[in-house]
């Protein structure tokens, strides 16, 4: 695959170690959000809940993958998913102090409205301004979605 215009790899989200604590609390969460659905005769809730941790604490000793992200002519590619130019209705380029930026863009999909990739040090935010704004893309400002900011603050 032939591909010009910005390109970097950057890992899929910032991981940051569980310490037992961390377990042993979600542990205790999740045995007493259990043992409450079945004081209320609710075992399906029970259950659920039960799956859930269980996802979520293999969910946590997840490593991140190192991806490919490419800015091209045809649109955003991440390792082998394209998302079209024509399905980005705008963009930010949240910039923290300490040199770390994220790429905010909003999609027209209902499925994803939002896409949020982060930035290397490597790159420029004016070149990829600069890029969007050759495509007609707008800027405006967005916010990370608290769902993910919580997410980001459990360590996910």
């Amino acid at each position: 695959m032939n591909i010009e215009g910005i390109s970097w790899r950057a890992y899929e989200f910032d991981h940051q170690p569980k310490t037992s604590d961390w377990y042993w609390a979600v542990g205790i969460v999740t045995v007493g959000a259990v043992v409450a659905a079945i004081f209320f005769n609710n075992v399906i809730l029970a259950i659920l809940i039960a799956v859930a941790s269980l996802s979520l604490l293999l969910h946590a000793n997840k490593a991140p993958r190192l991806l490919d992200h490419h800015l091209t002519q045809r649109g955003l590619i991440i390792d082998t998913k394209l998302y079209p130019i024509s399905t980005l209705e705008s963009f930010w380029i949240d910039e923290y102090e300490n040199g770390v930026a994220k790429l905010i863009l909003k999609s027209t999909k209902k499925a994803m409205t939002y896409i949020i990739i982060p930035l290397v040090p490597e790159i420029e935010a004016d070149e990829v301004r600069h890029f969007f704004f050759q495509h007609n893309v707008a800027e405006v400002e967005h916010h990370e979605p608290v769902s993910q900011q919580i997410m980001e603050y459990l360590g996910f």
